[in-house]
């Protein structure tokens, strides 16, 4: 979860507005003209007429020659999969949960690792936040999933 959330939060906001209008999800007045647009294959619209219309047959037939595909699984294949799956979950070993001074102490290096780093209001009131959710856990007993 925190990999998407970290790639969500690194698209631009040129980026997501570029996207639409060449979509046609925004009329002209909706946006200021796109400045170094992403893509090489944009054509406006005004200029499709100048596209060829001449494609070989082959290349038309091999456009999509080198797309993944997938068929569906016969019940012998699944059978076998699951049959793999539940050895492997067998062979899996539950990681115990860290104590309460391991945990504290993972946070506080973390804590002084993003303090250095000069961080925003924002990132300090979440650490906060964190650190007296670890308490209130602890003493609370809270119940861990």
């Amino acid at each position: 979860m925190n990999f998407i959330m970290r790639a969500w939060q690194n698209v631009l906001q040129k980026t997501i507005k570029n996207r639409f209008a060449l979509g046609g999800f925004l009329t002209p007045m909706d946006v200021n003209p796109i400045e170094n647009a992403e893509s090489d294959h944009f054509v406006p619209p005004e200029n499709w007429s100048n596209l060829s219309d001449v494609t070989a047959f082959e290349e038309f037939v091999q456009c999509d020659s080198e797309l993944a595909t997938c068929s569906l699984l016969t019940i012998d294949e699944i059978i076998t999969n699951e049959e793999t799956s539940s050895e492997e979950e067998d062979n899996c070993t539950v990681k115990p949960l860290p104590s309460f001074q391991q945990t504290l102490a993972g946070f506080n290096t973390m804590q002084e690792y993003l303090i250095s780093s000069d961080l925003n209001d924002k990132v300090k009131m979440a650490l906060l936040t964190v650190h007296n959710e670890l308490f209130f856990c602890t003493f609370e007993k809270c119940p861990t999933t």
